[in-house]
């Protein structure tokens, strides 16, 4: 008979192992179904190892590889976001914002995200 694998949250991973709880017991009723489980999530999100400890004890085998995969792909994520990697996000605006915007940044000519760097990039370093 195995023994069943210790789950471990890496230190960089705590915050979106965090937040991944979080999201499903927000919008997901019956993610957990367990009254004690839910009220032990509040000293859960302590540490780490309170946290890793919590998930092995209350999350099922299929929750915790669930979890395992969002936080591989939460790293994918942040190592795609280095260097010249860093992929382009994209917004949704109101036709009139982008008309404004895109003649704005023709007017200058440059790139919507160029002129907003250029326009707004020091106000935002201030903040």
């Amino acid at each position: 008979m195995t023994t069943p694998s210790t789950f471990a949250i890496a230190k960089d991973d705590f915050p979106t192992a965090w937040a991944y709880v979080q999201r499903k017991l927000a919008t997901e009723p019956f993610w957990l179904d367990n009254s004690e489980a839910e009220q032990q999530w509040q000293t859960a999100r302590r540490d780490t190892v309170t946290l890793s400890h919590w998930c092995q004890r209350w999350l099922t085998p299929d929750q915790r590889r669930q979890l395992q995969a969002a936080l591989r792909a939460a790293r994918k994520r942040r190592r795609d976001r280095t260097g010249t990697r860093d992929p382009a996000v994209n917004v949704t605006l109101s036709r009139p914002a982008w008309r404004i915007l895109k003649d704005l940044a023709h007017q200058e000519g440059l790139t919507l995200s160029d002129w907003l760097i250029a326009r707004h990039r020091d106000e935002w370093l201030q903040m």
